[in-house]
């Protein structure tokens, strides 16, 4: 080796130094993720509304939502909004920073197995999930069918 290259590979040898004395793998493994950034799971909501045809003109005094559910698109009218976990801002609050007031809604095939049946037009839903609203979608984990309107 020539000392030429002496000093770059006492740089190097420092820089890999520095790295480990401010970083050790064993403390980053004994934390399991201590010192990451921690991420805002987005809220668990819950509304009570009911899927109407888009084509439905008839006028309502509720708040309505395109939504889009295995390449259906159907109109939410929204009967009531409820944020379950602790955030900044209430249901309603949530529904006023989705614009366009679009959603899709997603999930496990057995969540949405009621939303898409031939008759779920006209009947009261509850749909309980996580809302990104900045993604526009609506993660379900529960869907009941509560009545018939």
């Amino acid at each position: 080796m020539s000392l030429s290259h002496t000093p770059s590979l006492a740089c190097l040898c420092l820089s890999f130094y520095l790295c480990l004395s401010l970083c050790p793998p064993s403390s980053v493994l004994a934390q399991a993720g201590a010192g990451l950034p921690h991420f805002r799971q987005p809220p668990q909501v819950r509304i009570l509304g009911v899927l109407i045809a888009p084509e439905d003109k008839q006028r309502s005094n509720l708040q309505t939502l395109t939504v889009h559910v295995k390449g259906k698109t159907w109109l939410l009218r929204i009967r009531h909004i409820k944020a379950l976990t602790a955030t900044t801002k209430s249901g309603w609050g949530l529904l006023r920073e989705l614009f366009p007031p679009k959603l899709r809604l997603l999930g496990a095939d057995e969540v949405l197995a009621p939303l898409r049946q031939d008759d779920i037009a006209g009947q009261l839903l509850e749909l309980e999930g996580r809302l990104y609203v900045g993604d526009h979608q609506f993660v379900l984990s529960n869907v009941k069918v509560t009545e018939a309107e």
